[in-house]
C-alpha cells in the first residue's frame, strides 16, 4: 500500500494495517501475538516526533528465530518508508512457536 501522493505521509494509524500486512506475509511468521485489550499485536508510539514500533510474533517451529526477526525489521522498515514514515527503533518480539507445521508422527 503505496502512498498516492509523494508528498503525503503515512500517520500512525494509516500505518499499521501496512505493517500488520508486511509482518504476516515475511517467511516464518505464524502470527501476531495480541494481548488484549492493549493491542493486537503490533504498538507503535509517536513521542515528540520519534517513532517507535514493536511488533510481538508468534513463529513456526524449526524456523531460524533470528532471521525471521531480521527479516521482519528489513520488510517493516522498507514498508514504512515507501510511505515517508522513519522509525527509531523497531522491535520484534517473539512470543511462541507455533507447532502447527509439524506433522503428528514426527
Amino acid at each position: 500500500m503505496a502512498s498516492k501522493d509523494p508528498k503525503e505521509k503515512w500517520t500512525v494509524e494509516s500505518v499499521t494495517p501496512v505493517i500488520t500486512d508486511t509482518v504476516l506475509a515475511t517467511e516464518g511468521v505464524a502470527s501476531l501475538q495480541p494481548m488484549p485489550p492493549i493491542h493486537q499485536g503490533i504498538i507503535i508510539t509517536n513521542l515528540f516526533g520519534s517513532v517507535g514500533i514493536d511488533v510481538y510474533v508468534n513463529v513456526f517451529y524449526n524456523c531460524n528465530i533470528p532471521e525471521v526477526s531480521w527479516n521482519v525489521q528489513e520488510r517493516i522498515k522498507e514498508a514504512i518508508e515507501a510511505g515517508g514514515m522513519n522509525a527509531d527503533h523497531i522491535n520484534i518480539h517473539i512470543e511462541g512457536v507455533d507447532l502447527s507445521n509439524v506433522r503428528k508422527n514426527e
